[in-house]
Order: C-alpha cells, then structure tokens, then sequence
C-alpha cells in the first residue's frame, strides 16, 4: 500500500474552542506532569515517566467560557512517539480504560479508549492513537480521527483542507505561530475578555480582537513564568485607551511596551506564577 501522507497534530484540533495552547515538552515537562497526575484517575509515577518520554509538543483547545476541562471543552492532540502496538499494554481494563463501541469507519478503525478523569466524577477522557506520532484527546475525538484520516489519504489535495469547515485556524498566521513554538510556550485567543479577566482579575472590554502570546520558564524564580503578551485592538484609537490601562495592570513602565503593526501592542516580560497557568487549565 502507498504511504499514507503526514500529517500535522495541530491540523486536528477544530474551531469550537477560543483558546489555543501548544506546549512543548522540552519547555517545561512539569506542567504535563500535573496535567496527567491532575486529570487522569489512577495513573501512575511510571506510566507518566513513560508517557512524557515519548511526547514532543501537546496541541490543545480550550473553551474557557466553560468549565475547563470537561468533556465538551477541550481538545488536545499530541505530536510524539507513541508506537500504536504499545496502545492497549498501557490502556487497558486493569487501568481503568475501556474501549468505546463506535459505529463511524473512522472509530472502527482507530479505537476509542475511554478513563474516568476523576474518581466519583462523571467526567471521562476519550483518547486515540491514529498513528504511530498522534494521539487525540477531548471533545469530539471521532471527528479529529475523520480529519486525520481524510488529510492522511493520499488523494487529498489542499483546496479540500480550505474547503473543510473543521481546521482549526483558518487564519495561517497563527496557525504557524503554534505550529513553531520550539522552545517556548505559545498560546492564541480569540476571547480575550475571559482571557484577560485570568490574567489581572478584573473583567474589562478594551475592545482587543485578539491576544497571542509566548511562555519560558524564569530562570531567575522556579516558580514564575515569563510572558510575552501581543493584543490586537480593533482601532488605533481603543489601542491608545487600552495601553494606558494594560500599563497600569500590569505595573510596566514604556520601556516593556511597544507599538507593533496595525493596532497591536507588544508587552515583554510579564512575570507570572506557574499557578496562574495552572489555573488558566483548570489545574
């Protein structure tokens, strides 16, 4: 058979969520640490070794306007090294996970595997492994497994992806922006009020479209990230209002700020605790 194409985890994420994440592993392995200890009943230390040993970047989708983290809010998709043989060894009954009956071609030939998050909740976590370098996570899960295997056929042609209302970003700009976050945590919304409100604890409209930004670690404080923040105002005119109010929020002085193109705001430098992050994942 021919080989089938490559395809990218990010393209499987759709356009139902209003914050988006790309976290490499080699950035700060411990936030998935407590991702999986967190969200993923009965795990253990050495099933978290083995599975961190073998993820690149986690992909995920959040809607935050909702109860973060519940089956209809998320989407994750991870780009590793998760050989599909090594599957039901580590996902199976003794586990706790299942496997769901599905009637889609899709599902019959990419199982669904199915775990409680919490113990007692009524939350569960479906996940698949459509290749040997993807695993699907979250809302929808039968559907990112379609994607995959229509953008993995070898008769798929670019105008079908544009024509595919699913992609998950359709503006290519921020798409790329997640796609090349090698060594620094990214993120996109387009909420930022909700986003905002995390951030600085005050709900505000400043009229910003858009904000994206990028996460290190502080190399200086174990316990704080550094962030670069971008905001895209609507106008020039709301850029001037919501400088003087992002200034005061965050306690910068001009030389942290900058005018970027086109009614964006650049802000370097924003010291924020891990907790905060933490929070912002529903952690």
């Amino acid at each position: 058979m021919p080989n089938a194409r490559k395809v990218e985890a990010l393209s499987l994420l759709d356009d139902n969520s209003n914050l988006y994440f790309s976290i490499p592993n080699n950035v700060d392995n411990e936030l998935l640490e407590k991702i999986l200890k967190e969200r993923v009943s009965g795990i253990t230390e050495k099933e978290i070794e083995r599975i961190l040993t073998r993820i690149n970047t986690v992909y995920a989708g959040i809607d935050i306007s909702r109860r973060i983290f519940s089956t209809d809010a998320v989407q994750i998709s991870v780009d590793g090294n998760i050989p599909k043989k090594m599957v039901p060894k580590l996902l199976n009954k003794k586990n706790g996970w299942e496997v769901i009956t599905c009637s889609s071609e899709c599902a019959k030939k990419h199982p669904i595997y199915t775990k409680q998050i919490i113990q007692g909740s009524d939350e569960y976590i479906n996940v698949a492994f459509p290749s040997n370098n993807i695993a699907c996570a979250g809302r929808d899960i039968e559907k990112m497994l379609s994607r995959y295997d229509d953008f993995s056929s070898i008769d798929f042609l670019p105008e079908m992806q544009e024509e595919n209302e699913s992609i998950m970003l359709k503006n290519e700009y921020f798409y790329n922006y997640l796609l090349e976050s090698n060594d620094e945590i990214r993120f996109f919304t387009n909420n930022p009020n909700t986003f905002l409100s995390y951030l600085i604890g005050v709900n505000v409209d400043l009229r910003i479209l858009t904000i994206a930004g990028a996460i290190v670690k502080d190399d200086e404080d174990t316990t704080k990230y550094k962030m670069k923040l971008m905001f895209k105002f609507s106008s020039n005119k709301f850029l001037k209002a919501g400088r003087a109010i992002l200034k005061l929020a965050f306690g910068f002085s001009n030389k942290e700020v900058e005018d970027g193109d086109d009614s964006e705001l650049i802000i370097q430098n924003v010291q924020i605790s891990k907790e905060q992050i933490y929070k912002l994942l529903s952690l």
